[in-house]
């Protein structure tokens, strides 16, 4: 099993998950042995035994002793928090560099916008997107698959386990909860397609540089269709999950204001420059050999907490350090910890309950036409 290294919301404090174990036991300890001192320190009869004072001072003693690691444990998270910003903003400059050459690569071309050195990735995504006629995407969504009496996800590897494969990109669960309400889960897929030369297909590298450069994605606009089509209706309660493409779909529309976000997680998803800033917790897996998490462009502090391990995939294996597979694995280390940070991740989301999962497919248009896309295209 590899470590997980864990940043706090806010980039407080980073630490490793033993730490973090380490420094709640310490905690316990601490506040058990302040009422031992409390309770002895305040004898209730006249008597005391022979070396008492003594024993209530080592007691106390011990009792800052341990205060005193507790205290070192927080500042050594916070040192290390400061020397990862250090870090990253010392690597930003070298990914951003190789990140704008691939994006030349991709257009044949240099000398377009985007392309000096001190531009920034969005500009990139921008000088993409124009290439050959303006974005904007006209999609089509339809049903492939229902299923009633279907669980709800328990813990984040369940989570991420129910993220669709390409050929359904997008799949929507309902719970109807005791309170009348329904509380809703969206699973969204990751990039279908590479080839710039296709064009029907919303998953594709087009809807990735819309969502980096901040401007609607065809991915986007599907996933919210299909949501409607489950029923899902403005300020209803919705976690999110996804993985790459899908994982910056999902934060984009956590933080779209038009829904009660309840939960995000994404896995293997360039948002770092996407910060959680709603009141809901935010999960963030990225494997620290997974190429996809940095092409974001520099990363901003905001509501996540952010787990970062080791894929386990061969050196140089980028599809295997991106697979959804290797991240439910590292979900399932973050399920096992005994870290309050990762394991109450879930606390405010409802127990078990039955509803119904849908599945959908959809495509897109460029030439600025409505789609027909199916039987059930909406």
């Amino acid at each position: 099993m590899t470590t997980l290294v864990v940043t706090a919301p806010g980039g407080q404090s980073v630490a490793t998950e033993e730490i973090l174990v380490l420094g709640q036991e310490l905690d316990s300890i601490g506040a058990l042995l302040a009422d031992a001192w409390r309770t002895v320190n305040h004898p209730t009869g006249p008597y005391l035994p022979e070396g008492y004072r003594e024993a209530v001072a080592r007691l106390a003693g011990v009792a800052d002793d341990v205060s005193w690691l507790c205290r070192s444990l927080v500042a050594y998270t916070q040192q290390v928090a400061e020397q990862e910003r250090w870090r990253t903003r010392l690597w930003d400059s070298t990914r951003d560099h190789w990140t704008r050459a691939l994006v030349w690569s991709a257009l044949g071309q240099q000398g377009v916008r985007g392309g000096s050195p001190d531009a920034s990735f969005d500009d990139a995504a921008e000088a993409l997107r124009r290439l050959d006629e303006p974005y904007h995407p006209a999609v089509s969504t339809w049903e492939v698959d229902r299923r009633e009496g279907v669980g709800i996800s328990q813990g984040v590897a369940e989570r991420i386990a129910r993220i669709p494969e390409g050929s359904n990109p997008v799949r929507v669960e309902r719970y109807a909860t005791a309170e009348g309400e329904f509380h809703t889960e969206v699973f969204v897929a990751g990039t279908r397609t590479w080839s710039l030369d296709e064009k029907t297909d919303p998953f594709d590298m087009r809807s990735n540089l819309a969502l980096v450069a901040g401007a609607p994605a065809a991915s986007t606009m599907v996933t919210e269709r299909a949501m409607r089509s489950a029923g899902v209706q403005r300020g209803d309660r919705v976690v999110f999950v996804g993985h790459s493409q899908g994982g910056a779909v999902a934060a984009t529309l956590a933080e779209s204001g038009r829904y009660d976000t309840r939960g995000l997680v994404t896995v293997g998803a360039p948002v770092g420059s996407q910060p959680a800033g709603g009141e809901y917790p935010a999960l963030r897996i990225e494997h620290r050999d997974d190429v996809v998490v940095d092409l974001a462009g520099k990363t901003l502090p905001g509501g996540h907490t952010v787990v970062e391990a080791d894929s386990g995939a061969t050196t140089g294996d980028i599809p295997g350090a991106h697979s959804r597979d290797r991240y439910f694995q590292t979900a399932t280390q973050i399920d096992q910890s005994d870290a309050d940070l990762l394991s109450g991740w879930a606390d405010g989301l409802p127990g078990p309950l039955r509803g119904q999962a849908r599945w959908f497919d959809a495509s897109q248009d460029l030439s600025g036409g409505e789609v027909a896309g199916g039987k059930t295209a909406q």
